[in-house]
């Protein structure tokens, strides 16, 4: 049994708020898989139990504010005896842009208070992986405060709605076939970069006879480089 646990704050002033990806990441795997949550006073969570790509999974959003998250999550792994191993979280990064993703499978808490608060209440273990999905870029220093407690910009709800779905897809690899499966699948992935530009490559022969094949021509940039004599000049591509 995994449980994945979503980071944010509750509230309708931070609905919305860039510091709640991971809640709406967590509620969109529970509404692709049918898993209907309800607010557990016992966990101080929003919980729902069901089935995600064939294995029995927990999701939960901790309903007591980012800085006390652990509290919620410790009480719910003892309940249902899941080892810590079996924990993802899901939270904001702000040194990501928007469209990226980055799993990891261990380690600090870097400088995230909500994961500083699960590590302190695991008695200071780490082997929990996390899925950090990007918000960025934002400002440095004492701006990011407020930059993450503020909400996407309307011209990246495209993008956040595709990276949302882009999680929720990697998440479904790490349950299915594990951490290091879902980190070759998805941690290189980047919805936000320009389409790359293919590089065109044509060959020119020039052969008076057109019998045989003499010199051989690149065009590189509306540049033509004859390999024969190492001449370099421009050619009008519209007439080729």
């Amino acid at each position: 049994m995994y449980l994945v646990a979503g980071l944010g704050n509750p509230g309708a002033q931070y609905e919305g708020t860039r510091h709640n990806i991971g809640f709406r990441v967590v509620s969109k795997l529970a509404e692709r898989h049918n898993i209907a949550g309800k607010i557990s006073q016992d966990f101080k969570a929003l919980c729902g139990k069901g089935s995600v790509c064939g294995v029995d999974t927990i999701v939960v959003e901790p309903l007591t504010f980012m800085n006390l998250s652990g509290y919620s999550i410790l009480k719910i792994l003892n309940w249902y005896k899941i080892e810590s191993s079996n924990l993802i979280v899901i939270y904001d990064d702000i040194d990501l842009n928007l469209g990226r993703l980055r799993f990891r499978p261990a380690g600090s808490d870097g400088g995230h208070k909500g994961i500083r608060s699960i590590i302190e209440q695991l008695g200071n273990k780490t082997d929990f992986s996390r899925l950090r999905v990007g918000i960025g870029p934002g400002p440095s220093g004492p701006l990011r405060k407020n930059f993450v407690l503020q909400p996407f910009l309307p011209e990246q709800e495209k993008l956040l709605s595709d990276s949302i779905s882009l999680a929720v897809d990697a998440l479904e690899i790490f349950i299915k076939e594990g951490i290091n499966s879902a980190m070759n699948k998805y941690n290189g992935v980047d919805l936000s970069a320009p389409p790359k530009k293919e590089k065109k490559r044509t060959t020119l022969f020039i052969d008076n006879s057109l019998s045989k094949l003499e010199n051989e021509a690149i065009i590189i940039n509306n540049y033509v480089i004859d390999k024969n004599d190492n001449q370099i000049f421009p050619v009008d591509l519209t007439y080729l």
